[in-house]
């Protein structure tokens, strides 16, 4: 999985995509890997994006990122071709809302384009804003961005039937395991197709261990994966 780390640059994805990151000064949980996406805070929150967890908040000073891995597979997985497979992806319509802005609705969400040549999408739950040189080109770079998002909906691939890396979290939870993933020994969660970082805690008011997250959201994982080695690899990368 170490193998995996880049250092950031103008190639790490600034879509909105979640990935995973390690930064030079995250002591208080040393150096243990986030996921993060580049947003605002909320679709109407004025400012600039930067990095942020899956919680809103800001992580600064990001140095090195990867891919989130493969989510666990179907222990049954069933292959069909895809009914998609020769479908085409429309290309999108733009209004003109005045002042030479422009303005293209899909059902994944709506494009805006300033005639700066910044553009924006906004979709259910925040708005994602990028750069482009002009709105020539912003208006292609939508496009780019509204195919990509479009075709993977449509895309069906091959099966894994056992990705190297994921436990399952068993229905009865040995007391070492509790005790072993905690706030400094925190593991990638998986539930329901969302990625977080989540550790256990005893809870006297729950009447025993729980899981836990910077949200205090009650987290309900199926599967998480260690993350201590890629941590320990990464700092020692950082410290040089």
């Amino acid at each position: 999985m170490t193998d995996a780390w880049k250092t950031v640059d103008a190639d790490t994805p600034r879509d909105g995509t979640p990935i995973l990151v390690c930064n030079e000064n995250y002591t208080e949980n040393g150096f243990l890997p986030l996921v993060v996406r580049w947003r605002t805070f909320h679709p109407n929150a004025k400012g600039e994006a930067c990095w942020r967890d899956v919680n809103g908040h800001k992580v600064t000073n990001v140095t090195h990122w990867m891919h989130l891995p493969p989510h666990p597979a179907d222990p049954h997985p069933v292959e069909a071709p895809s009914p998609y497979r020769d479908l085409r992806v429309r290309p999108l319509e733009w209004d003109d809302v005045g002042l030479s802005w422009s303005k293209a609705e899909t059902p994944l969400g709506i494009y805006t384009v300033e005639p700066s040549g910044i553009w924006h999408f906004e979709q259910i739950g925040e708005t994602l804003r990028f750069g482009s040189p002009d709105a020539a080109s912003a208006r292609k770079d939508a496009e780019a961005h509204y195919t990509d998002r479009a075709s993977s909906l449509f895309d069906t691939p091959s099966p894994e039937t056992n990705v190297v890396g994921w436990t399952k979290v068993p229905e009865d939870l040995p007391l070492e395991l509790l005790k072993s993933i905690n706030r400094y020994n925190q593991v990638l969660a998986y539930e329901n197709g969302r990625y977080y970082n989540a550790w256990f805690e005893f809870e006297q008011s729950e009447g025993g261990w729980v899981w836990t997250d910077d949200a205090d959201s009650e987290p309900n994982p199926s599967h998480y994966r260690i993350l201590s080695e890629v941590a320990i690899a990464t700092a020692s990368e950082v410290e040089g």
